[in-house]
């Protein structure tokens, strides 16, 4: 998996630079374009990158923004009024275009120079029609190509390239940060059935559309996971009964006691515990006794709440060919004889929903969500595992999300459910729960007295204009410097 993510992220970045080599040569002598800054400076192609309009208001007027360009032509002949420039945006990857401007250029007296009014750059369609005067924006992303292909009467056409953002591996604040991400579609175990897009094609489908939106608002930072069609997707059954949790309730020690367990119908134990372990030292116990049944167990521990005695432990537990393990207790007969520190079997189940807890996501997560997550994670640290589920058991949670900084076996991971996927640009849910996990903290700037519904990580929704989709600067370096950090493979 891991050679295959960094030849394809490789392919990506050899086909920008090649791109952006074949497409920036106009050899014709007679004419000279260059491209033009917002503070009227002359930008080097193999330099300076086209960035993306920053501004969060709804309306916009083009000569304010930060961000804007315009083309300078130079001409010997006189063009005359059948000069044609457009631009337009390449994805270099698959050499397909991505949008069109036709630009209207403004000539001086001698008819030799001439000169575009002020454009800029937007990373999605809704913010093509922001941009006052119209027809003034083109949309294009991370790694894109820009062209400007200049033809005049029955003439061949010339173009010059401008890249969107700088290569990966650079330290400058437009270089490319590849965002590892991973991502999950839950199934039906009964009929295959996966949660969204009907097949597993159609689970896809509904899948790379999700990160082509994400794509769109981490533009601005210059972060992104890649085409979205070379991001992994996969579908997977919902997991069955295969987590054990230790002192779910109050995080006690051991009282002492026998554990009986079945393990794909075969009873096990009864196991001694002693009296006076803690969860994880009971984890660990529990763990040697299945390996010796020819098992394989995981021990995970998780962050300690402050009103328990302990931090809670989990079990998680494969049969010796790897897949998941299927337990239960033995009829008649209680999983523990110990009613100080209990044992729960943890699974997943869709028909309800999947459980929650407070939102925070500092805690590890309800047993359903880390039965899901360490069950179906890809177990990489620096991968972000993304599920997609059918809903949650809180009607009004439309996404959980586990940051780094908890300590929590589930970080760097989330869940979003159905109805965000639907209200994809009312809300930004996937995008919103990735803003937690690249900026390390569970909180939203409402909370801290900042009231700008245009925010990705405000708490509330608005209207696919005016939000809540926009970084800001601050933000974005925060989220590149953890990726570059954290996530970096």
């Amino acid at each position: 998996m891991k050679n295959e993510f960094i030849g394809r992220t490789t392919s990506y970045l050899i086909a920008i630079v090649l791109s952006l080599s074949a497409a920036g040569r106009a050899d014709d002598p007679s004419i000279a374009l260059c491209w033009i800054g917002p503070h009227g400076q002359p930008l080097r192609p193999e330099k300076d990158p086209l960035v993306f309009s920053r501004s969060t208001l709804h309306q916009h007027r083009v000569e304010r923004d930060g961000a804007r360009f315009r083309l300078q032509l130079e001409h010997r002949a006189r063009p005359g009024p059948r000069l044609r420039v457009t631009l337009v945006s390449v994805n270099p990857l698959y050499n397909r275009v991505r949008d069109r401007l036709p630009v209207t250029m403004r000539c001086g007296s001698n008819g030799r120079s001439c000169r575009s009014p002020w454009l800029v750059l937007v990373a999605d369609k809704d913010d093509l029609q922001r941009i006052e005067p119209p027809g003034r924006a083109l949309r294009a992303a991370v790694g894109d190509r820009v062209e400007a292909r200049v033809r005049w009467g029955g003439g061949p056409s010339r173009s010059w390239a401008i890249g969107v953002g700088r290569p990966a591996g650079e330290d400058h604040p437009t270089s490319l940060r590849q965002l590892p991400l991973r991502m999950v579609v839950l199934a039906d175990p009964a009929s295959g059935r996966p949660v969204v897009g009907g097949d597993e094609p159609g689970a896809k489908r509904v899948a790379q559309f999700q990160l082509s939106v994400l794509n769109e608002i981490l533009a601005p930072c210059f972060i992104g996971v890649g085409a979205p069609e070379t991001v992994e997707i996969v579908v997977e059954p919902a997991p069955g009964p295969c987590l054990l949790t230790v002192a779910e309730e109050l995080g006690l020690p051991s009282g002492g006691g026998e554990i009986r367990l079945q393990v794909d119908n075969r009873r096990l134990g009864p196991w001694w515990i002693d009296r006076g372990l803690t969860p994880a030292q009971t984890a660990a116990r529990l763990a040697t006794y299945l390996v010796e049944e020819g098992l394989k167990a995981e021990v995970t521990i998780n962050p300690k709440k402050p009103a328990l005695a302990h931090a809670t432990a989990n079990v998680l537990v494969r049969a010796g060919n790897g897949g998941l393990a299927r337990l239960s207790v033995w009829p008649d007969q209680r999983l523990s004889t110990d009613r100080q520190q209990p044992l729960t079997i943890g699974r997943v189940t869709l028909g309800d929903g999947i459980d929650t807890t407070d939102g925070s996501g500092l805690f590890g997560g309800s047993v359903e969500e880390r039965t899901l997550i360490l069950a179906l994670g890809d177990g990489i640290a620096h991968t972000v595992d993304v599920f997609l589920i059918n809903r949650f058991s809180i009607s009004d949670r439309q996404g959980q999300s586990f940051v780094r900084a908890s300590g929590s076996p589930l970080r760097n991971s989330l869940l979003v459910d159905w109805s965000a996927l639907w209200r994809t640009r009312q809300s930004y849910t996937l995008a919103h729960e990735i803003g937690h996990i690249l900026l390390d903290d569970p909180g939203h700037p409402d909370e801290r007295g900042d009231e700008r519904t245009e925010l990705l990580m405000h708490s509330r929704s608005s209207s696919a204009r005016r939000g809540p989709k926009r970084i800001l600067p601050a933000d974005c370096q925060k989220m590149r410097r953890f990726v570059t950090e954290h996530l970096h493979r």
